[in-house]
């Protein structure tokens, strides 16, 4: 299969991957695991998605399980998210967000790991979900699949997984709304006409004409050709949606868990992301993508610094882009009104507030047909893969070779 996995069971001997036919799929699926990558298990609420299986242990958990407290979880949804829903509410909006988490994960399984999904495969809550009663049987499992086994091999793998989904997907569901509640992600996705616009005019997208493989090649101020669409120069999407405009959070998930927040830690908030929209530029040849990049510095930015530029350039798998951020200052209010709502000419001139909004956008260079992007986002879900299915929990139950 030519997908990341397959690459991975491969050995670099100087020139070329060549195939290793003595390595495991445990130690394939779990290549990228460090011991550095696992430190975000330390951080709430990653915390639910650790091995150890922590969420169980916590005090005010163990207390409200062994008091019988059925309001615990849904008190935590409340607090945080919805506080002014109903208790049934609040159950099915987690229901709901936690299914809509194991959808995006099932869904980055399918394609790469292929004839091994089933192995991984988490199904959907139904509507009889519970928090408390699911809580009680976890704990349940959990401490009867460690009992009297003094060393983790012979512990009851299958009752540790189920514990251990319930917690992971208490996690996704708080992750979810999380996400959902941000004010971050809602701008990429409020405001993607505004961004769309401010980019076209920007790099003066014009006369796109037909190439001899039919696809159309557009002109722009930078004295670039770019490739893309009949209606469209460039693809630009909020990171929220996929490939084909539909609500996954997979995107932002693997940022989520595969970044570093401000303070150096293992993990980022979405309000520390800074590429929940995105666009996509494709030249035909490297000299086209500097001449893109002079461009933005120089002509839309006003200065030779980019905000976070890097040149991303992986050999395996095969992979180069140049990416950077911009800040698109785009008008969210044609009202010139004070506070009080009073007209007043020149109000927004003196006072910019709540009528402009500087808008982050990942911007992405790529030279045509050298890299594969779908084989770029199967790596990253390679990184992120033993941080959402752990190798203690998952490999006891892989087939044996």
């Amino acid at each position: 299969m030519e997908n990341t996995l397959a690459n991975i069971m491969a050995w670099y001997n100087g020139e070329d991957w060549q195939p290793v036919l003595d390595i495991s799929l445990a130690d394939a699926l779990y290549w990228w695991e460090t011991e550095g990558s696992t430190e975000i298990w330390k951080r709430i609420p990653f915390t639910l998605f650790s091995p150890d299986i922590y969420f169980l242990r916590f005090k005010p958990v163990a207390k409200a399980l062994r008091e019988g407290d059925r309001g615990f979880f849904i008190n935590d949804i409340r607090r945080n998210f919805m506080p002014d829903k109903s208790d049934l509410e609040i159950i099915e909006a987690m229901r709901l967000a936690i299914n809509r988490g194991i959808d995006s994960l099932n869904g980055l399984c399918e394609p790469i790991l292929q004839e091994h999904t089933p192995l991984f495969h988490i199904s959907p809550l139904n509507k009889q979900f519970e928090p408390f009663e699911v809580a009680v049987q976890a704990r349940e499992d959990w401490i009867n699949a460690r009992n009297k086994a003094h060393n983790p091999r012979d512990y009851d793998h299958e009752k540790l997984l189920r514990a251990y989904t319930f917690t992971r997907n208490w996690g996704l569901g708080h992750l979810v709304l999380l996400i959902d509640e941000s004010p971050e992600i809602f701008h990429s996705v409020h405001h993607d006409p505004l961004l769309h616009r401010w980019v076209w005019e920007s790099v003066g997208f014009e006369s796109p004409t037909k190439d001899s493989s039919g696809n159309y090649v557009w002109n722009t101020k930078a004295g670039v050709s770019v490739h893309g669409t009949r209606e469209e120069p460039f693809r630009h999407r909020a990171k929220i949606y996929d490939e084909g405009g539909q609500i996954r959070y997979s995107s932002i998930l693997m940022k989520m868990f595969l970044g570093e927040s401000t303070e150096g830690r293992s993990g980022r908030f979405p309000n520390e992301i800074h590429d929940n929209y995105g666009i996509e530029l494709l030249v035909d040849s490297e000299e086209d993508a500097i001449g893109l990049l002079s461009f933005f510095r120089y002509n839309v930015k006003g200065t030779t610094a980019l905000e976070r530029y890097e040149r991303v350039e992986k050999r395996f798998p095969r992979f180069m882009c140049h990416k950077f951020i911009l800040r698109a200052p785009v008008r969210v209010s044609r009202e010139e009104m004070d506070f009080t709502g009073r007209r007043e000419e020149g109000i927004t001139l003196r006072r910019p507030l709540e009528k402009y909004i500087r808008l982050p956008i990942e911007v992405q260079i790529r030279v045509r047909e050298e890299t594969r992007h779908d084989v770029y986002k199967e790596d990253q879900f390679m990184q992120v893969f033993p941080l959402w299915y752990p190798r203690q929990i998952y490999e006891p139950l892989l087939p044996q070779d």
